[in-house]
């Protein structure tokens, strides 16, 4: 399905932060499941060279390929709920998801910063951040220590908004 050019308006800040919660932990998975991947890449060359193979490499093999299976899948759900991300936060709809650029402002995690370079995950989790970096330098959050001061924060966000560029939409 291609999610890049939907998106959900008003998303609530509770929703938003935890679809924040659960990309994150399917980011975790995907960049663990990519040094699994480059480590079992180099044990399978090794065994090959060697000349080695038993029973349980058999055994291995199967259980290397539903860990495959596994990761293929989470990295699909998280293609698919970057892309969902990334079209909240295209210019039509940015002004009405404010929530979720201030739970991203607040802390953008930095498994998404490390899958910006993946061919698949990359591109949606570029234009985030793009979106965010803009919202940062035009209005920051406020370092006075005054409590919640969320729907303030949000309320900026909403005013910042209409002059969000629509080349960031290009990335």
């Amino acid at each position: 399905a291609n999610l890049a050019a939907h998106g959900m308006e008003q998303l609530h800040w509770y929703t938003a932060g935890r679809m924040l919660e659960v990309m994150q932990l399917l980011a975790r998975n995907a960049l663990r499941g990519q040094s699994a991947s480059q480590a079992n890449a180099a044990a399978t060359t090794t065994d090959a060279a060697t000349g080695t193979g038993t029973a349980s490499d058999v055994r291995e093999a199967n259980s290397s390929a539903m860990e495959l299976h596994r990761m293929g899948m989470v990295r699909e759900m998280l293609r698919s709920l970057a892309r969902l991300l990334s079209g909240c936060l295209r210019v039509p709809l940015a002004a009405r998801n404010c929530a979720l650029v201030y739970a991203l402002q607040r802390a953008y995690p930095s498994q998404f910063a490390a899958l910006e370079a993946d061919a698949d995950i990359g591109p949606p989790l570029k234009h985030t951040r793009a979106v965010v970096d803009w919202f940062q330098a035009q209005c920051p959050p406020s370092d006075d220590g005054g409590g919640d001061d969320s729907t303030v924060q949000v309320a900026r966000l909403e005013a910042a908004a209409s002059r969000l560029p629509g080349a960031v939409d290009s990335l």
